[in-house]
């Protein structure tokens, strides 16, 4: 069995060998044991196939698993709150014990705003909780539905003032905020870049 997907990726870029050997410059064998695993396939080589291709670098690795789409509730923005968006959906390639239940949905990281943690690109999927169950989850990144309809994700604390909880992005100070309609803490992230996402 292959150790990666060039293979893979070549055909669906409809690339033969020889052109992606004249492509790199090397002798098409190269490729040819490159593809078979019997040469290492470096960081280096990485870059270059994936730019000769022109598909991300990550898509030339194998992983387990089957593809699944998920589909992303909203993306998180600059200011932490949540904009809802259901017209996007991801395909991801994860173990077959990875499963998404009725409690859980996936946020995807439109800006810089949790970093360093996560980038724009990222998915982050939830896992949602009675709000009677907030304290149990300071100092963890959740997703908060507030009463009055607004939608924030950040890192909850105990209140400042007189909101019901506080919550911050990962450098700035806690704004408290409240009521909360429901929470749900984040128990999963899958780092991809942005030009992974694939518009319906």
């Amino acid at each position: 069995m292959a150790t990666n997907r060039i293979r893979e990726m070549r055909k669906l870029r409809k690339v033969s060998q020889r052109a992606l050997a004249d492509l790199l410059d090397v002798h098409f064998v190269t490729i040819s044991k490159l593809e078979r695993g019997e040469m290492q396939l470096t960081l280096e080589w990485i870059e270059r196939i994936s730019k000769a291709l022109k598909v991300p670098s990550y898509s030339l690795y194998h992983i387990e698993g089957d593809a699944f789409e998920v589909e992303v509730y909203g993306y998180a923005r600059d200011d932490g709150s949540v904009m809802e968006e259901g017209l996007f959906r991801h395909v991801r390639t994860v173990s077959p014990n990875d499963v998404t239940d009725e409690r859980e949905f996936w946020i995807e990281v439109s800006s810089n705003y949790l970093w360093p943690a996560f980038h724009k690109g990222d998915l982050l999927r939830f896992e949602s909780w009675p709000p009677s169950v907030i304290r149990d989850f300071y100092d963890r990144i959740c997703f908060l539905r507030l009463k009055d309809g607004k939608e924030v994700i950040g890192i909850v604390g105990p209140p400042r003032n007189d909101g019901e909880v506080s919550v911050r992005a990962m450098n700035n100070p806690p704004q408290d905020i409240g009521p909360i309609r429901s929470v749900a803490v984040l128990v999963e992230s899958r780092h991809f870049p942005a030009e992974a996402v694939v518009a319906l």
